[in-house]
């Protein structure tokens, strides 16, 4: 399972899309542009499965804090660990898993984010 904890400031709510333990708001200003995000990637979990990529309008940018976290862009995948980060055009198709025995903790800004089934309107 991922936890995905997205924040709706206008309403001063955190929208958790899946449990996590520790919810933690990035950002104090509402911005529909803009979101900060704090991702825990359980053991084993992955964002789609892998015939079934995922786009969106935006642009990604991910900065790993632990563990290590798989991620395919179009035909190409990358491996990060602590300390690396990527950026990504969000219409290219992508993927997104966790590597290894230990939980992803990661920290993503996406801009511009829109036509994301995934996700409820706000």
């Amino acid at each position: 399972m991922i936890a995905l904890t997205r924040f709706c400031l206008a309403a001063g709510l955190a929208l958790t899309l899946a449990a996590c333990a520790e919810p933690m708001i990035l950002i104090h200003e509402r911005d529909p542009s803009v979101e900060f995000l704090r991702v825990t990637y359980d053991v084993g979990s992955e964002s789609c499965p892998e015939d079934s990529l995922v786009t969106h309008s935006g642009r990604e940018y991910a900065f790993v804090i632990s563990g290590q976290l798989g991620v395919r862009v179009g035909f190409d995948e990358y491996h990060l660990e602590p300390g690396h980060s990527i950026t990504f055009d969000a219409t290219s198709p992508h993927r997104l898993w966790a590597i290894g025995d230990e939980p992803v903790e990661a920290l993503w800004v996406v801009v511009g984010r829109q036509s994301d089934r995934r996700v409820p309107s706000t």
